[in-house]
């Protein structure tokens, strides 16, 4: 995953942080837990989708999740 992305993630991460009245780390808490919830699911596709997902570890950090969502939705829109 390119670093400006990244950066992106990060920023958009503090941006609903603000706008909820949260921390950061709340965020990143919670965004966490609900992609420990989907990685836990038996559907075939939803497997593929975050076998799909790059990131240096087992599991997405969320910033390598937003940042690979939006790769995802700029290609499509380019189609």
């Amino acid at each position: 995953m390119k670093n400006p992305d990244l950066k992106k993630a990060r920023k958009a991460i503090n941006t609903i942080a603000e706008k909820e009245n949260m921390t950061e780390t709340d965020v990143r808490s919670e965004m966490k837990a609900a992609i420990a919830e989907g990685m836990r699911s038996a559907d075939p596709a939803v497997k593929a989708m975050w076998e799909a997902v790059p990131s240096e570890g087992d599991v997405p950090e969320p910033e390598e999740l937003i940042a690979w969502l939006a790769e995802q939705v700029r290609k499509k829109l380019k189609t």
